[in-house]
């Protein structure tokens, strides 16, 4: 069977929508360096901080700014290759704080404060790790901004010119 060739153009066009339709629903909130980081993760934490009373009012979970901040907190982590031994280490670091969190929101404590650590002891390496990062972002939860080393909306990301 011959196809013509604009059958054969909407075959293609239709299977090309199929799989854009397919990958802008994706549950990935965002990957980095072939690790997965689940939007639960993040609509979790952001529920976490609504019951703390640190957030009100209907707040999308996956786009507001709390959840921006919360993922890039993850994408820097894993970006930078933060290891189990600086995760212990930042975890004894903050061991009597992370009480006052509700544990869905200690990695996140345990987590910057291990890349802080590791700005601390060696920034250049740090810098290097997060330009060479393959950092993707899901469109529905932000961007990635690399001068600005966090995740921030797509309209910030506009009117700085990114």
């Amino acid at each position: 069977m011959k196809l013509r060739p604009i059958a054969l153009l909407a075959l293609t066009l239709g299977a090309s929508l199929a799989a854009t339709s397919c990958s802008s629903m994706s549950r990935d909130a965002a990957r980095v360096n072939g690790t997965t980081i689940s939007v639960e993760q993040i609509e979790d934490a952001v529920d976490a901080y609504k019951e703390l009373g640190l957030v009100t009012g209907e707040v999308p979970p996956t786009n507001s700014r709390i959840a921006q901040t919360l993922l890039g907190i993850l994408v820097r982590s894993n970006a930078a290759g933060i290891t189990t031994d600086e995760r212990s280490a930042a975890e004894a670091q903050v061991a009597d704080r992370l009480v006052e969190f509700p544990a869905v929101l200690r990695p996140f404590v345990v987590d910057e404060t291990a890349v802080q650590a590791r700005l601390a002891q060696d920034q250049p390496g740090l810098v290097e790790a997060l330009n060479n990062a393959e950092i993707w972002v899901n469109p529905s939860m932000g961007t990635w901004n690399a001068d600005d080393v966090n995740v921030v909306s797509l309209s910030e990301a506009a009117l700085a010119g990114g």
